[in-house]
């Protein structure tokens, strides 16, 4: 069975290699690689945050659906200021 990352850890990854690239030596000459690297990183991990997000935005609307099938109707209070 595969465990799941929750998304707000994938988030935390992303913001914990930006700090990576912004703290990279830049006068090395390794530099400019590992930084495309820690890019390309950032792009794949975000791309499963979104996918993750909307799979939970998915089931979000199958559960409204059926609440609603059954009966119930989401009434929402106005709030005055």
């Amino acid at each position: 069975m595969m465990i799941k990352e929750p998304i707000c850890f994938k988030h935390d990854k992303i913001i914990e290699l930006c700090v990576d690239i912004l703290n990279e030596d830049y006068s090395k000459k390794t530099c400019r690689t590992k930084i495309k690297k820690k890019i390309n990183k950032i792009i794949r991990i975000a791309e499963k945050a979104r996918d993750n997000g909307q799979s939970m935005e998915d089931r979000l609307q199958i559960y409204h659906d059926g609440i609603v099938d059954i009966g119930f109707k989401r009434v929402k209070k106005r709030i005055n200021n």
